[in-house]
């Protein structure tokens, strides 16, 4: 059967109509979903952060984090045991060197201590009474002196009357004679009468005897040498107190006092600095021991911060550096600080080698606490009048930095050169770029992509 060429016609028509149906749906699906990507894309935009590029002093640092530390520090432990008898100060309170902090009870001490006392007693009594102690012993020196004079005198003289003897021979062995003849008849009548006779006979010969004159100006030759060294002692001994008491011996006292004194202390807690009371442990009435935890000063009119510096990085930290300081605790912030110690030796933590390099911080600093923690960031060096952007800027693309730069309504790539940079920022040394030019922080991958396909659809 034949189909009317009406027919046909009609079905041939309908087919395009269909066909041209389709092809205006496919293609208003794509212009809309190219019109809500670029709605999607401007609404990304919008939300991205931006930053016009402007030249400015790009600071090039080394960043660390660091820990504060007073400028001196003090622990203070009880010396002793006992009971605590006066809590003097509060944490806070500023003190004075040498200000009590705390005391023992005295009705609470240990039986060294009261001993020390007593040896504290006796030896300010012995000091109160040196004087007239020296003026007795002056006293009784000087007469030592005249007795010991008048004995050396006496020694000279019969020293001189022994030396004086003289005998003839024939003397001495008419002597000699008489003494043997009076010893022979005392053997043959040992009567008291003969031996009176020897015993003179005896002194007679000693008379004229040599040897026994040797003899005796020895012996009065030795008394007198004892005697002079007697008489230069007693001289020494005068002349060291003649103004005053013996000064070795007031020293030795003082220095007695003086370690009795420092035993003492023990009794009582004292500032060994200036500074603020940051702990007190104790209240009146608690016992304490040797070595027990009472207090902590700390010199808070400077704070340092101590920063651990990798080796790689400390060739570049010099001494008078400038730094700048953030605290979680003030993170608005930036506290000033100076490179003033570093380090000539290293650490070895977890097999990496860190030197400690402290700063001490510029004040105002009033509101900073020992112990907290900064993030540090060096300054090494300064470049004026450069173009820098945050590093977030700066992106790759096909191996190449580029950043994104808003011309018109589209964002372009643009590639770039860095230089220097510091903890935030990096220098653009060289790029097709123009002051003023808004760049984009951290661009998502997505948009990345449709800028690099040229899917964008500006209006």
């Amino acid at each position: 059967m034949n189909t009317p060429k009406s027919t046909k016609k009609n079905n041939t028509f309908r087919k395009l109509i269909t066909w041209l149906l389709i092809i205006a749906i496919v293609v208003g699906g794509y212009f809309y979903l190219q019109y809500r990507r670029r709605i999607e894309a401007e609404k990304t935009l919008a939300s991205l952060d931006t930053v016009n590029l402007t030249r400015e002093t790009l600071l090039s640092t080394i960043s660390g984090t660091g820990t504060v530390m007073p400028r001196q520090t003090a622990s203070l432990a009880w010396q002793t045991s006992g009971a605590i008898g006066e809590v003097l100060v509060k944490a806070g309170e500023e003190v004075a060197k040498g200000d009590v902090l705390m005391s023992l009870d005295d009705q609470d001490l240990p039986l060294e201590i009261r001993q020390t006392r007593l040896e504290q007693l006796n030896l300010e009594q012995a000091l109160a009474q040196i004087e007239t102690n020296t003026n007795v012993q002056r006293a009784k020196l000087s007469s030592d002196l005249t007795s010991a004079k008048a004995s050396q005198a006496g020694f000279e003289e019969q020293l001189k009357l022994w030396q004086a003897r003289t005998c003839t021979e024939w003397n001495l062995r008419n002597l000699q004679q008489k003494y043997d003849d009076a010893y022979d008849s005392y053997a043959e009548n040992p009567s008291e009468f003969n031996l009176a006779i020897v015993n003179q006979a005896r002194k007679n010969l000693d008379f004229c005897d040599p040897v026994v004159i040797a003899l005796r100006e020895s012996e009065i030759q030795s008394q007198l040498e004892l005697q002079t060294q007697s008489i230069s002692q007693l001289e020494e001994q005068l002349a060291k107190i003649a103004d005053g008491p013996d000064p070795d011996e007031l020293k030795k006292l003082e220095l007695q006092l003086d370690i009795v004194n420092k035993r003492l202390e023990a009794v009582a807690l004292k500032a060994p600095i200036a500074g603020v009371v940051t702990s007190v442990v104790g209240i009146a009435g608690d016992p304490v021991t040797m070595g027990k935890f009472a207090a902590q000063i700390d010199d808070l009119s400077e704070l340092l911060v101590d920063v651990p510096i990798a080796e790689v990085d400390i060739p570049l930290i010099k001494l008078g550096q400038q730094a700048q300081l953030v605290f979680d605790a003030y993170y608005e912030k930036t506290y000033q600080a100076t490179v003033v110690e570093i380090d000539r030796t290293g650490m070895s933590v977890g097999g990496v080698v860190n030197y400690h390099v402290k700063l001490q911080m510029q004040p105002p600093f009033d509101d900073i606490k020992p112990d907290m923690t900064a993030a540090v960031s060096i300054i090494i060096g300064e470049k004026a009048n450069v173009w820098a952007v945050p590093s977030e800027a700066i992106t790759t693309l096909d191996g190449k930095q580029v950043v994104y730069v808003m011309r018109g309504d589209k964002p372009q790539s643009v590639e770039v050169t860095t230089g220097a940079y510091s903890d935030q920022k990096v220098e653009i040394v060289s790029a097709d770029l123009s002051d003023g030019e808004t760049i984009l922080l951290s661009p998502p991958s997505s948009l990345t992509e449709m800028f690099t396909n040229g899917n964008f659809m500006g209006r």
